[in-house]
């Protein structure tokens, strides 16, 4: 995308302070790495993923797959709480909105 690093180096600089208020900067910043994926891999996986219990549905099974299972088949690199970070709650949203 024309741009696109520019944007996010500008969204990181003008908006760091809100950004890191809502736990949402390691999230954008992420925006400035690319990743190696498998487009068939991924494809197959949305396929059977099953969103109600957070598992993939096979022919042969269901199965529960780990964080490191995910990064082995996406190549997203995962680091320390990504998800703590990159996803705040609701709750936090909402105090953030009411803050600002």
């Amino acid at each position: 995308m024309l741009e696109y690093w520019e944007w996010v180096e500008h969204t990181l600089s003008c908006f760091k302070s809100h950004l890191r208020a809502c736990h949402l900067s390691n999230a954008v910043y992420a925006l400035l790495y690319t990743y190696d994926h498998d487009p068939h891999v991924i494809c197959a996986f949305c396929e059977a993923w099953c969103p109600e219990s957070n598992t993939l549905h096979t022919i042969f099974r269901e199965i529960l797959t780990s964080l490191r299972n995910l990064y082995k088949l996406g190549g997203l690199p995962i680091y320390a709480k990504i998800y703590d970070e990159a996803v705040p709650s609701s709750d936090a949203l909402y105090q953030c909105r009411q803050n600002n």
